[in-house]
């Protein structure tokens, strides 16, 4: 049996955790025994069938619908030559407010989040929240589609901010022809958690970092 690589998700969540969690190792299963060795965070395993999701990226749709505020904001790919430092920015403030464990990051380190995967919410010229994807290919050919980070500034909570972002993935994912999302909540998260719920994901097991 071929040994399952580490996805690129899980790469980068572990890059940001706290420096005390920076020498854990890692593992994922879908059932962890009580009697293995202690982990340092643990993170719930979500996932959804592409075919489960589209129902709830309609009703997301119907939801943006008649909201004036969608109307001027703009999801844009990051440029990692203009948005680096804004991106740093606008990460920190996100989770200095959040339960996870993260570190802060410099706009040198927002150079490890892809062009192509990773989308800011621009209102009046200022990024307010963002969403970085992931596509993972297992051997078989399967497209496995990742929300590998999602957030919105504490000010703009509330306001269908995240709800657009998800769009833009359901857009993504449907773009790269994935069977399967997932992502991965840290289990303090309960917004974070509740959110990825109502967007169509069910539990599969636990991740520890």
């Amino acid at each position: 049996m071929s040994k399952r690589k580490t996805r690129e998700s899980i790469k980068l969540r572990r890059f940001f955790l706290r420096p005390e969690a920076e020498t854990t190792s890692s593992t994922t299963t879908e059932h962890v025994q009580p009697t293995e060795a202690p982990k340092k965070y643990r993170y719930i395993l979500m996932k959804a069938k592409w075919e489960d999701v589209l129902p709830f990226a309609e009703a997301v749709k119907k939801k943006l619908e008649n909201d004036p505020l969608q109307k001027i904001i703009k999801i844009k790919k990051l440029n990692h030559e203009t948005d680096a430092e804004a991106f740093a920015n606008l990460y920190n403030v996100i989770f200095v407010t959040a339960p996870d464990p993260y570190r802060a990051m410099t706009p040198q380190d927002a150079l490890l989040f892809k062009e192509d995967w990773t989308y800011l919410a621009w209102l009046y010229g200022k990024p307010i929240g963002f969403i970085s994807l992931t596509i993972e290919e297992e051997e078989n050919g399967k497209r496995i589609g990742v929300i590998a980070g999602i957030g919105v500034i504490p000010n703009y909570r509330r306001r269908k901010i995240a709800l657009r972002l998800a769009l833009k993935a359901y857009e993504f994912f449907q773009e790269n022809n994935v069977s399967e999302l997932v992502c991965e909540v840290y289990e303090k998260n309960h917004l974070s958690y509740n959110f990825i719920k109502s967007l169509g994901f069910k539990e599969a097991g636990e991740i520890y970092l």
